[in-house]
């Protein structure tokens, strides 16, 4: 599990690296949740890898943009969801909105779900 969270963050993040050139802050607020659950097993994208391998599949790397969909979607509605409920905190730190500001947490939290939706077509 370890190598798979290891793999899906480094793809996620390799990903969205794009977006620190056009605007540091925001790609910052854009990756505050996954630098906070980097390399943390990922239960969901654990079992998407399991599924695929189960089906015969040999090379579960070629599903990396599938997992790290379900990552980066899942992330998305946790800081929208922080938002929502006007939580101070995740992962015993602070929120994306609290730490970036409303606009931003707002932003990056929409972003995430578009970039997630973006790694499918890859």
């Amino acid at each position: 599990m370890k190598e798979t969270a290891k793999d899906i963050d480094d793809y996620t993040i390799k990903k969205i690296q794009e977006l620190k050139q056009e605007d540091d802050k925001l790609y910052q607020a854009v990756v505050h949740l996954v630098f906070l659950r980097k390399n943390n097993p990922k239960l969901r994208a654990t079992l998407g890898r399991l599924i695929y391998e189960y089906l015969g599949g040999k090379e579960w790397h070629h599903i990396l943009p599938i997992l790290s969909f379900i990552e980066l979607s899942t992330i998305s509605t946790y800081v929208l969801d922080d938002i929502i409920d006007d939580q101070l905190e995740r992962e015993g730190n602070e929120a994306t909105w609290r730490k970036f500001g409303l606009n931003y947490g707002i932003i990056a939290g929409s972003l995430q779900a578009f970039l997630s939706i973006r790694m499918l077509s890859d």
